[in-house]
């Protein structure tokens, strides 16, 4: 049974809770790239934002400086339902766009918490002070728009 559900709450919040890793679409003048990160989320005054932590340097950074519009795909396999032809692979997906930018003060520290939080670390187990401190570590979010969600059981 195949679902799409439009900008529903509920379902944007349970798929971004259970999924893992945040895929960005990426294009430079080596061509079209996928990269992957963990990331942390938080919704506030009705937006949904998600965070990932990464070093200030490399392909995707270059990329992030004259284009930081994504395309994001967040999703994850719940198995198969076999019928008598048929496998079929169940799946929920979130797919969105939005534009990349490095955070810096408080919302580092609520970028950082949010990671951890997603990943399943308490703040109170992690040395902290050390990651936010470090420069060649930067913070940066997305303001998630257009996001469709789908689910196939």
């Amino acid at each position: 049974m195949k679902k799409r559900f439009t900008n529903k709450r509920d379902e944007i919040h349970k798929i971004l809770e259970r999924c893992q890793i945040l895929h960005m679409g990426l294009q430079d003048e080596s061509g079209y790239f996928i990269q992957p990160v963990s990331y942390g989320f938080i919704d506030r005054n009705e937006e949904i934002t998600l965070f990932f932590c990464s070093k200030k340097e490399g392909r995707k950074m270059e990329v992030f400086k004259y284009e930081p519009e994504v395309s994001i795909l967040i999703d994850r396999l719940c198995g198969y339902r076999i019928d008598d032809r048929h496998y079929t692979p169940c799946f929920e997906s979130l797919r969105a766009i939005g534009r990349v930018q490095e955070v810096s003060g408080k919302e580092k520290e609520q970028a950082l918490f949010a990671l951890l939080e997603h990943c399943g670390f308490q703040k109170e187990e992690i040395e902290f002070d050390h990651i936010l401190s470090d420069p060649s570590l930067g913070f940066y979010k997305i303001d998630l728009r257009d996001v469709v969600t789908k689910k196939v059981l």
